[in-house]
């Protein structure tokens, strides 16, 4: 082997190299972006059986916070001391245009929804996320949530 590379030559080795390197990076491709990572505040929603949006309280904030591989909201209350009344998040996956989160961990009312699956209907458009489908107890949601700067 030794003596067959050291017919080659150098200019040889170096075009074969470089050949490498060529095929190699054209077998990667660029992941694409995923337009849910980041912050979001639910700003609307669209709850059971309601024609119309009505804008989320404004004595309580949720946030969501999307990872490359988790998702977590909080909501809590704006007036007084800012305590704590739901959280929930878990894993999540992203294709096309469906949405699915798992629910790992939870407090207070979301606790039934523990280790259950919800699959959504999700796009984007500019700094607003829409999401709707049902939870598994059978409540249609429609929520609206903008991108938090």
């Amino acid at each position: 082997m030794q003596k067959q590379l050291q017919h080659l030559g150098i200019e040889t080795l170096t075009i074969l190299f470089a050949l490498g390197l060529g095929v190699a990076s054209g077998e990667e491709k660029e992941a694409p972006k995923n337009p849910l990572l980041g912050s979001w505040e639910l700003v609307q929603i669209k709850y059971g059986d309601a024609a119309d949006y009505s804008d989320f309280p404004k004595e309580r904030r949720r946030l969501k916070l999307i990872t490359p591989t988790h998702w977590s909201w909080v909501e809590y209350d704006t007036a007084g001391p800012k305590e704590v009344k739901f959280a929930a998040g878990g894993p999540y996956s992203l294709k096309d245009d469906t949405y699915t989160e798992t629910i790992e961990f939870a407090t207070g009312g979301m606790v039934p929804f523990l280790d259950k699956v919800h699959a959504f209907k999700s796009r984007t458009e500019g700094d607003k996320w829409y999401v709707s489908g049902v939870l598994n107890n059978g409540l249609k949601i429609n929520d609206i949530w903008q991108r938090v700067k």
